[in-house]
C-alpha cells in the first residue's frame, strides 16, 4: 500500500466584521513520511469550537492514493508514480458562505528532487513545487461556493517516487446572509449576579443558540430569556442548581441522607471499605449522612453504621470532616490532611488519601436523597467521646505518689501497655504496664525511676554552667550571674536541687540559702523560690529550667546576669550542665590543685596570702607541700580552703612602672592618640614610664599627671590630678586601674589608644579590657639636651651614670653666682640636682640605701609638673644661652606670655632677693666667665667640660676648685 498522509490540526478562527479566515489543517513540525494510515474519508470538516454552528466545510479529493492518519495531526499527502500523475482537490464552503481566497503551503519529497508538482487554482494562479522548501499557492479575489485546485506531477516515472505534502491550508470566507451581534449573558439563579458574557455574530431572525461554554456545567438547569431579531440584542441565560444538590455546605442536615458524586463516579461502600463506581459500575449505591456533633462534622456510612475519614476502611472511630470549596457546587471533603478521592487504581475506587489537587476524582457534589434518623450515629459519637469507661493513672516514686491524672475516657476491653506520652516527663523511666480496661473507673499504677543529672532531696552540692560559664550568687548585686573565667570554691557557686520532675525542681544556693525564682524578665533568689519544669535539651546530661514555655537564660552581656527568657524557647544560654562539688579527699585534692595554680609571691602580678593576720606569702609553696605531705585530713582541708579564701593580688607600692594592656600588649604612654584618647605604644622609653605615689600617676617624660574622669580624660598639672586606685582585675595577675569613677580601658582594636570604661564592671567578658600588667622600672631613662644641663628630682634613689655629674646648687656670697657641688655616685631619694653631661640618653639605676647628703642645696624639686612660681628661676635655653631664668609674672602678663611650667621630676630655684638677678647663666667654668661657679670637694678632679676624672694627663683640669695645667 502506497504512503499517503492527511493531517488536521486544531481549528483556529479569526473573525472580522463580515469575513472569517479558517486554518483547515496544519501539519506543524515533522516530516511527512512519519505518518501512515488508511484512507477513511475523502472530506474534511470542522465540527467544534466557535464554528460548530456552521455547516460542513468540504474538501473533495479525486484520486486513490490519498491517506488520512487520524491518530496524528492531519495532513494531506499525494503520492504520484508513472500511472498516477494528476489529482483534483475541491474546496466547498458551508451553506450561507462563499470562498474569497486561500493559502495552500506545500513541499515535495522524492527519490529525485528534480521531480516536481504543479498546483493550479481555478483562476489560473500556479505554483511549482520542486524542492523540499515550503512554497505557497496564494489565491484571492474569489467569490464562489466551491473552487478546484489541480495537482499535476511534472512527468511520469517508472522508477521515481514522489510525495507532495500539503502542510497548511488557510481559507477566507464571507457570509452570504445578514448578521447581527447577539450578546449572551449568563446569570446565577438570583438573576442579578453575572457569571460571564459573550458576543456572537448570528443571522437576523435566527434561533437562539446559547454558547456551549455557558451550559458546560452539568449541575445546573438553564433558562433563556429573549429572541433574535434584525438588530443587535441581548439574550439572558439564568442557571439554577439541579434539584437535590446541596450548596452551600451550611445546608447540610443531620436528618437527611446524601449521595456523593464526582465526575468519575458515585461514592458507596463495599465490604466495610469506601468504594466508588469508577472501580465497579455494579456497586450498589449506599448513602451517607453528615452528622454535626459538638462543633465538628462526621461522615457516617448508613449501610455500615460506621464512620469514614481515615484512609480506605470504615471504622467505629470518628474522624472530623471539613469541606474546602471548589468549583461551584463541588467541595473537597477532607479528614485532617487527607482528601476523599476516587481513582480506578484504588482497591475499591475510593479512599481518603494525600491526593489534594482538585480533579475529577475529588470534586464532590452532594445530593440530598431522603430523610434519615441520626439516632444511631449520634449514639456512636456519644459513646466514643463520652464513654462510661475511664482510667486514672497514679505515678509513684520511692517516696510515694507524685502524680495522679484526671479520669481519662477509654473503652471496655482496651489493653493499656504504656503510660500516655503527655503524662511522661524527661529524665524518667517507668514500670511496665499490661492492664485491660473494664466497665467503670480503672486505676493504673506506675512506678517512676529518675535518671536526673543530679541527686534531689539531699545535701549534695553542684557547680552549674550555662554556655560553659559558672553560675553564682552575686551578693553585691543581689542577683544570679555567670562568671566567664572559672568557678570558685565558695558557697556562692554551689547549688542543690529539690523536688522531682512532676512536682517541679527547686534550685537552692548554698551561700544565700534561698531559691531561684523568676520575676518579670529577671531571675532572682527568694525564700520560697519556684518549682521549675525540667526539660531535656540536646543530650542526656543537658537540661533546661522553664516556667510554661519560657526558660532561665544567661543574658551573655557584660555582667552575665541570668534572665527569664520570654522571647524564644531555648538556646545555648538555656542549657544547664552540672558537676558535683567534690567532698572529702577529692575536694582536698581539688583545693590543693587550685592553690598550686595561684602565682603566690611578693612581686607584681602575684598574690599574697594572709591567714590569721600572719603573712604567709613567701611561705605559700612550703605550706602547700606540707599539707600534701600530711595527706588528707579535715583539718588540712580547712586550712587549704582558708588559704583559698585569704589570698589577694599584691598592690603596687610607690615607685616607677610601665603599664601594659593585657588585650593589646601595648604600653600606656604620655600624650594622646590620634583619636584624642590616651596614647599606647610598643616603646620602652621615658614616655611609657609612670611614677605611682600611692594615689596619682605621673609620666616620667612629660611630668604630667592623669586627669581622667567619667566625662573626660587628659594629662594635667599635678594640682589638677585625679586619684588612682589599683584593683584585682580578675584575670590572673592583671590590675584594674580606677580613676575618677572610671576604669582605664584597653581598646585592643589596633588603634593604639586607651579609653574610659566608665560603664563597665571589672568582672565578665570585658574584664580583659580593664586588665593591665604592671612592670617595675629599675632604670630611669634620663635625657640631657644639647644644652648639656638638665635638672632632676626623683622620689627614689638613683645611681648616677658614669658619664654624668649630678650637683647640688648654692648661691655664692656675691648673690649673683651659683656654686655647683657634686653629690658623687648616687642621688638620694627626693634630692633635686642639676645634671652635667654631653647630649644623650642615660639610664640611672634605681637603688636603695643611699643616705641623705649633708650639703646645702637651693634647688626645689617637684614630682608632678607645676606652674613655675612667681619670681622663681627655671632652667631654660634662651638664644643659645643656658641658665636659670627668672619668672616674672608681671612681665609675662604685660607681654601676654604664658606662665612656664616646671616639668615633673625636675627642679627650680625659688625666688631670691626680689628678682634683682634675672638669670644665672652657664659658661666656661674653667675660665670663670660665667654666672655659675663650680665648687668641688677637696681632691676631686674635673676636666674643662665638667666631667669628673680619676687621674690627670696632659691638659688643663680643675682640682679642688682651682685650675691646674699638666704638661
Amino acid at each position: 500500500m502506497k504512503k499517503i498522509l492527511l493531517l488536521l490540526c486544531t481549528l483556529l478562527t479569526t473573525a472580522g466584521a463580515w469575513a472569517e479566515t479558517y486554518t483547515i489543517f496544519n501539519q506543524g513540525v515533522g516530516t511527512f513520511y512519519d505518518y501512515y494510515g488508511t484512507r477513511a474519508s475523502d472530506k474534511l470538516s470542522w465540527t467544534s469550537g466557535s464554528n460548530a454552528d456552521k455547516t460542513e466545510f468540504v474538501i473533495s479529493l479525486t484520486g486513490s492514493n490519498v491517506t488520512l492518519d487520524k491518530a496524528s495531526n492531519w495532513a494531506l499527502v499525494v503520492h504520484s508514480s508513472a500511472e498516477e500523475t494528476a489529482y483534483t482537490m475541491t474546496l466547498t464552503a458551508p451553506e450561507g458562505y462563499i470562498i474569497t481566497g486561500y493559502d495552500l503551503t506545500a513541499q515535495i519529497w522524492s527519490d529525485s528532487y528534480s521531480n516536481s508538482y504543479s498546483l493550479t487554482a481555478a483562476n489560473g494562479t500556479t505554483v511549482t513545487i520542486n524542492s523540499t522548501t515550503l512554497q505557497t499557492l496564494s489565491v484571492s479575489g474569489l467569490s464562489a461556493a466551491s473552487t478546484d485546485i489541480s495537482i499535476v506531477a511534472a512527468e511520469a516515472s517508472s522508477t521515481t517516487q514522489r510525495w507532495l505534502t500539503m502542510k497548511t491550508l488557510t481559507v477566507s470566507m464571507e457570509p452570504t446572509f445578514q448578521a447581527v451581534n447577539v450578546t449572551y449573558e449568563l446569570y446565577e439563579s438570583d438573576c442579578t449576579t453575572l457569571v460571564t458574557s459573550s458576543v456572537v455574530e448570528q443571522e437576523v431572525n435566527s434561533e437562539v443558540a446559547v454558547p456551549a461554554s455557558f451550559t458546560s456545567n452539568t449541575y445546573y438547569d438553564y433558562v433563556t430569556d429573549g429572541s433574535i431579531g434584525d438588530a443587535d440584542c441581548t439574550i439572558k441565560v439564568t442557571r439554577t442548581l439541579k434539584n437535590g444538590i446541596v450548596y452551600p455546605i451550611s445546608n447540610l442536615s443531620n436528618n437527611k441522607a446524601y449521595k456523593i458524586v464526582v465526575p468519575r463516579g458515585t461514592y458507596t461502600t463495599n465490604g466495610g471499605y469506601l468504594a466508588n463506581t469508577v472501580k465497579n459500575n455494579n456497586y450498589a449505591i449506599n448513602n451517607f449522612a453528615f452528622i454535626s456533633y459538638e462543633d465538628n462534622i462526621y461522615m457516617w456510612s448508613i449501610e455500615d453504621s460506621k464512620f469514614a475519614g481515615d484512609g480506605l476502611n470504615l471504622s467505629e472511630t470518628p474522624h472530623a470532616i471539613t469541606f474546602d470549596a471548589n468549583t461551584t457546587p463541588s467541595y473537597l471533603i477532607k479528614s485532617g490532611s487527607l482528601t476523599l478521592n476516587a481513582s480506578n487504581g484504588l482497591t475499591y475506587g475510593g479512599s481518603f488519601d494525600s491526593w489534594s489537587t482538585a480533579d475529577d476524582g475529588n470534586r464532590c457534589v452532594i445530593y440530598e436523597v431522603e430523610d434519615f434518623d441520626p439516632t444511631d450515629a449520634l449514639a456512636a459519637l456519644d459513646a466514643y467521646f463520652h464513654p462510661s469507661v475511664s482510667v486514672t493513672y497514679v505515678i509513684s516514686d520511692e517516696n510515694g505518689v507524685v502524680f495522679t491524672s484526671e479520669a481519662i475516657a477509654t473503652s471496655v476491653g482496651e489493653t493499656i501497655t504504656a503510660l500516655p506520652s503527655n503524662l511522661q516527663r524527661p529524665f524518667c523511666s517507668y514500670s511496665e504496664i499490661n492492664q485491660t480496661m473494664v466497665a467503670g473507673e480503672n486505676t493504673v499504677n506506675v512506678t517512676v525511676t529518675y535518671d536526673l543529672p543530679f541527686e534531689v532531696g539531699t545535701d549534695k552540692l553542684y557547680y552549674a554552667t550555662l554556655r560553659g560559664h559558672y553560675v553564682y550568687y552575686s551578693a553585691d548585686n543581689s542577683d544570679v550571674r555567670t562568671n566567664q573565667s572559672s568557678k570558685e570554691n565558695t558557697d556562692a557557686y554551689k547549688w542543690s536541687f529539690e523536688g522531682n520532675p512532676y512536682d517541679g525542681i527547686k534550685v537552692k544556693n548554698a551561700a544565700s540559702g534561698t531559691y531561684l525564682t523568676n520575676t518579670a524578665s529577671t531571675v532572682q533568689l527568694t525564700e520560697d523560690g519556684f518549682a521549675w519544669t525540667i526539660d531535656r535539651l540536646n543530650d542526656t546530661s543537658t537540661f533546661g529550667l522553664k516556667n510554661g514555655s519560657n526558660y532561665i537564660n544567661e543574658q551573655n552581656h557584660s555582667n552575665h546576669n541570668l534572665i527569664y527568657w520570654t522571647q524564644f524557647t531555648n538556646d545555648t544560654g538555656s542549657q544547664w550542665n552540672v558537676e558535683e562539688v567534690p567532698e572529702g579527699e577529692a575536694l582536698y585534692e581539688e583545693v590543693i590543685a587550685q592553690l598550686e595554680a595561684i602565682n603566690f609571691g611578693t612581686g607584681l602580678g602575684q598574690y599574697g596570702l594572709v591567714i590569721e593576720e600572719i603573712d604567709y606569702t613567701s611561705q605559700a609553696a612550703a605550706i602547700i607541700s606540707s599539707l600534701k605531705a600530711k595527706g588528707y585530713t579535715e583539718e588540712n582541708l580547712t586550712m587549704a580552703e582558708q588559704m583559698l579564701a585569704s589570698y589577694s593580688l599584691n598592690m603596687p607600692s610607690a615607685g616607677f612602672y610601665r603599664i601594659k594592656g593585657k588585650t593589646s600588649s601595648k604600653y600606656l604612654a604620655a600624650g594622646f592618640a590620634a583619636n584624642n584618647k590616651f596614647a599606647m605604644t610598643d616603646a620602652t622609653d621615658g614616655t611609657t614610664v609612670f611614677y605611682f605615689d600611692g594615689s596619682h600617676l605621673v609620666n616620667l617624660s612629660s611630668g604630667m599627671s592623669n586627669g581622667m574622669t567619667t566625662e573626660a580624660w587628659g594629662w594635667v598639672l599635678g594640682e589638677n590630678a585625679s586619684t588612682v586606685a589599683f584593683h584585682d582585675g580578675l584575670t590572673g595577675g592583671g590590675y584594674a586601674i580606677e580613676s575618677g569613677a572610671a576604669y582605664f580601658y584597653d581598646n585592643g582594636d589596633g588603634t593604639g589608644s586607651a579609653d574610659r570604661g566608665a560603664n563597665l564592671t571589672i568582672a565578665g567578658a570585658n574584664a580583659r579590657y580593664t586588665s593591665w600588667a604592671l612592670e617595675e622600672v629599675t632604670e630611669l631613662p634620663v635625657t640631657i639636651s644639647a644644652a648639656r644641663y638638665a635638672t632632676l628630682c626623683a622620689p627614689v634613689a638613683l645611681t648616677v651614670s658614669s658619664d654624668v655629674t649630678a650637683n647640688t646648687v648654692t648661691i655664692n656670697a656675691d648673690g649673683v653666682h651659683l656654686d655647683l657641688t657634686s653629690v658623687g655616685d648616687a642621688i638620694p631619694a627626693g634630692t633635686p640636682v642639676i645634671l652635667e653631661g654631653a647630649e644623650g640618653s642615660y639610664n640611672f639605676a634605681v637603688t636603695s640605701d643611699v643616705p641623705d647628703i649633708n650639703q646645702a642645696n637651693v634647688l626645689t624639686g617637684v614630682t608632678a609638673a607645676i606652674a613655675a612660681p612667681d619670681d622663681s628661676y627655671i632652667l631654660q635655653n634662651q638664644d643659645d644661652k643656658v641658665g636659670f631664668y627668672n619668672v616674672d609674672y608681671n612681665y609675662l602678663q604685660e607681654n601676654e606670655m604664658t606662665t612656664p611650667n616646671v616639668p615633673g621630676f625636675r627642679a627650680y630655684i625659688p625666688a631670691q632677693g626680689g628678682g634683682e638677678v634675672k638669670a644665672f647663666l652657664f659658661g666656661d667654668t674653667a675660665t670663670g666667665i660665667s654666672g655659675v661657679k663650680t665648687a668641688v670637694a677637696d681632691g676631686e678632679i674635673y676636666d674643662l667640660s665638667g666631667r669628673r676624672v680619676a687621674t690627670m694627663h696632659r691638659g688643663v683640669y680643675v682640682v679642688s676648685g682651682k685650675k691646674v695645667a699638666v704638661k
